[in-house]
């Protein structure tokens, strides 16, 4: 019963908490940056750490070793995606323009170009997004999103195995 749970929904072992709380903060900043720069303030003082770095290139190294031993192929590292995910919003997050992440997120769409591409319809998506649009109540919402995205991420899991890592 348990490896059943595991192989059909994999999106439960992998976003914990930790991710979930990661995901939405870098998801509420991309909103927040434009009414935050409305009222007069400035990009540079919107987070504590717009200057620094979000996704090293030693931190795409330690993805692709992962990656090279099979994690990714089959036999899944929980550990292991959900720090390729949360790195991969960090950087679509980064509001600094000074700090680029086309190189490291090539790296990352070529370790796993099927989860690559569930998170990046993902952002897309919520970039198309309008948070202040008025909605009938039957009107799709965020929910939609959310939804595609863990759909993409069950089907991405389908025949791998996953090892529980927290």
């Amino acid at each position: 019963m348990e490896s059943m749970f595991r192989n059909q929904y994999p999106h439960c072992l992998i976003f914990d908490k930790e991710l979930y709380d990661h995901i939405s903060n870098c998801l509420e900043h991309v909103k927040m940056l434009p009414v935050f720069l409305k009222m007069g303030y400035s990009c540079e003082s919107f987070l504590y750490d717009y200057h620094d770095c979000k996704f090293t290139y030693s931190e795409v190294v330690y993805i692709k070793f992962f990656y090279k031993s099979g994690i990714f192929k089959v036999r899944v590292n929980t550990k292991s995606v959900r720090y390729y995910i949360a790195k991969f919003f960090a950087a679509k997050a980064d509001v600094n323009p000074k700090n680029n992440y086309i190189k490291q997120l090539q790296r990352l769409q070529k370790i796993d170009s099927v989860l690559y591409s569930i998170l990046d319809t993902f952002w897309d998506d919520w970039m198309k997004y309008d948070i202040e649009s008025p909605r009938d109540i039957l009107e799709d919402d965020y929910h939609q999103l959310i939804s595609n995205l863990n759909e993409g991420i069950i089907k991405w899991g389908e025949n791998k195995k996953f090892n529980y890592c927290w």
